[in-house]
């Protein structure tokens, strides 16, 4: 999104990639606080994407404009975005959908309905979100909706949203915007999460759930024929998870990242999956699969543009 923007401002910005799997270490941690990070002349650093993206169109017409009602809608914009289409949503939704984090029923649900209120309000703009040209609320929302429309919004609800559905074509269609997030997709079928709620956090919500009963001294006490009947009754039977009864995996997926990202070059890595891979690899445990990206004209004829649309569709 701040690429995009970045584009249409006319800043060029110099990237240092942060694999995720050091995003969260204590040296990443301690350079960066929070990511995405800006650093400014002088050794002054913007956290926050939305902060980035002001900063950035501080002086363009995306975001600096004589009527400071619009500047101010397109802040109020951009936090409704990032508080109901957000990290927060990303985190309960999205991550749980490709199997990158735990979740439970309640969270799930309860995220995805509060999601489905926003789009709803979402489908009452005009052609864009603030005035009658596109601002960086227009690109931030367009952004965080990426994924969504290719993995929740299918044919049916999009006919239902349909206004939103015409803004999001026309955002994510601008030039600027194909050449860093590719052309979007959209799902046929809404997908659920790749694996079964985590059972622990499922026992945490149950228990905070359940009210501390209090003993009250009126209290007749239990008629015995009813306590042996609950002395006799049986443990209800835990349900196995799917996924514990696989046979253990002599490949463990995490070491072997560590060890991949351990090395700093491409030639190191390329060498490491080379001379370990085949070696490692645990055909009864882990499947490989091959895909097959077909390219629209005038898509990877750049290097690094072909590296933003690769990593988009091995995402969706």
């Amino acid at each position: 999104m701040l690429k995009v923007i970045a584009k249409k401002v006319g800043v060029t910005l110099e990237d240092e990639v942060i694999a995720a799997e050091l995003a969260h270490t204590k040296e990443t941690k301690a350079k960066y606080p929070k990511l995405p990070a800006l650093i400014l002349p002088g050794g002054h650093t913007l956290y926050d994407s939305t902060v980035i993206a002001r900063h950035l169109a501080r002086n363009h017409a995306l975001y600096k404009s004589e009527n400071e009602i619009n500047m101010s809608l397109t802040d109020n914009w951009l936090e409704l975005l990032k508080d109901e289409a957000g990290c927060n949503f990303y985190d309960k939704v999205i991550f749980p959908i490709l199997g990158h984090k735990g979740y439970t029923n309640r969270s799930y649900n309860e995220a995805l309905a509060a999601f489905k209120a926003f789009l709803a309000r979402l489908n009452k703009m005009g052609e864009f979100l603030v005035g009658s040209s596109m601002t960086i609320a227009d690109i931030y929302g367009a952004s965080v909706l990426f994924l969504p429309f290719a993995l929740l919004i299918d044919e049916g609800q999009r006919k239902g949203f349909a206004k939103l559905a015409e803004w999001f074509k026309r955002i994510t269609s601008d030039p600027d915007f194909v050449q860093f997030f590719g052309i979007p997709r959209f799902c046929k079928t809404v997908m659920k999460p790749l694996l079964p709620p985590t059972e622990e956090e499922e026992k945490a919500e149950k228990k905070a759930e359940k009210a501390p009963k209090k003993k009250s001294e009126d209290k007749a006490e239990k008629p015995a024929k009813e306590a042996d009947e609950d002395e006799d009754e049986e443990p209800k039977k835990k349900e196995a998870n799917p996924l514990d009864l696989l046979k253990p995996s002599s490949l463990n997926i995490d070491d072997f990242k560590r060890a991949f990202f351990a090395n700093k070059t491409a030639d190191k890595k390329r060498e490491f999956i080379r001379d370990t891979f085949w070696k490692t690899f645990d055909a009864e445990g882990w499947a490989l699969w091959y895909m097959d990206y077909v390219k629209a004209e005038g898509e990877c004829e750049v290097l690094f543009k072909t590296s933003n649309l690769l990593g988009g569709f091995l995402w969706v």
